[in-house]
């Protein structure tokens, strides 16, 4: 006579496996990416943060175009591939909630909106827009399928804003450090 023990095991070895393939990956798939734009999205914030406490405008937008700190740092999160930076600074009148301005380049704000102009009292504020790609940790090959998250990478923009802290003037040039 032959014993029964052990012949359900065979039985569960295949339910576990499913299990695991089918539900345990994907979730754990899907739960590193909230953590993973998380980590990104602190790093965008202390970027921000460092351009906005340089002396002058010029050197946080040359900062953002030389400077590949953030993107080796998104990089070594793992899963986080940066496309793009844009660094702008948003120029708002204390005066009326409608009256805004964006400056690109450094150097081209008008004489109305600098710290002694007709608009002002102002806010200057830094804007830092980065657009990347965020891996999940397996990607699942489906043919013809795009799903975020499990075939590919899902599309972010973390858009992080700072105030500018220096209003003073260069006293060799006589400009505003926030307009050079």
């Amino acid at each position: 006579m032959r014993n029964q023990a052990g012949q359900q095991a065979s039985e569960f070895a295949g339910a576990l496996v499913i299990l695991l393939v089918f539900v345990a990956v994907p979730l754990v798939d899907l739960g590193i990416i909230p953590v993973r734009l998380g980590l990104a999205q602190s790093l965008v914030s202390n970027s921000v943060r460092k351009l906005a406490l340089s002396e002058k405008a010029s050197q946080a937008f040359r900062g953002v175009e030389e400077n590949r700190e953030l993107s080796d740092a998104l990089r070594s999160l793992g899963g986080v591939e940066l496309r793009s930076l844009r660094l702008v600074l948003s120029i708002e009148s204390s005066k009326s909630d409608s009256t805004k301005k964006l400056i690109e380049k450094p150097g081209t704000i008008p004489v109305d909106w600098l710290p002694d102009g007709a608009n002002c009292p102002c806010n200057y504020m830094l804007k830092l827009q980065a657009d990347a790609d965020v891996f999940p940790l397996v990607i699942a090959p489906l043919p013809g399928q795009k799903v975020p998250g499990l075939t590919g990478p899902v599309p972010s923009t973390f858009v992080e804003v700072s105030h500018w802290e220096n209003l003073g003037r260069d006293p060799t040039t006589g400009e505003y450090f926030v307009n050079e």
